[in-house]
């Protein structure tokens, strides 16, 4: 939850940044965002933020604020930043997740629409409902690619 915290705190303080039309204001951000991982532990937001800059791309790119070659180019970087930085598995989740969101988000079918009413509860619940699904889980997890599924 404190990544969270964190976060929301630090949106709402680069917002500007990140919306502005002028690109010298989005590469700023970017750098921002990349170099600041370097200074600090998984413990702390600034570790994280390649992986929030991808949703944040998405944003940028279906609200038409920046061009294809700016998002692909920069969520090329970030899933680097990923991959080297925070690991495989990481990776993994947030490319599945990152390609989802880009090809399929108009799809709609009553299994997403009903996911989609309840998503604000799932949020709520998540990290009860995960932790324990994962400590479970977790002793029955013996290869690599069961430890990536849990």
């Amino acid at each position: 939850m404190l990544i969270e915290f964190q976060y929301y705190l630090t949106i709402g303080l680069f917002y500007f940044l990140i919306v502005n039309p002028n690109f010298i204001f989005r590469y700023l951000f970017y750098t921002v965002f990349f170099s600041a991982q370097f200074f600090t532990s998984a413990h702390f937001l600034p570790y994280w933020l390649p992986v929030f800059l991808l949703g944040i791309l998405l944003f940028l790119k279906f609200s038409n604020k920046i061009s294809d070659w700016e998002f692909y180019i920069v969520a090329l970087f970030c899933a680097g930043f990923i991959f080297f930085r925070i690991g495989i598995s990481s990776f993994i989740v947030c490319l599945v997740t990152f390609f989802v969101i880009l090809f399929f988000r108009n799809v709609s079918n009553s299994v997403s629409k009903f996911f989609g009413n309840i998503s604000y509860s799932l949020y709520l619940t998540h990290p009860l409902i995960g932790a324990a699904a994962v400590n479970y889980l977790s002793h029955s997890a013996t290869t690599p690619v069961l430890k990536i599924l849990v």
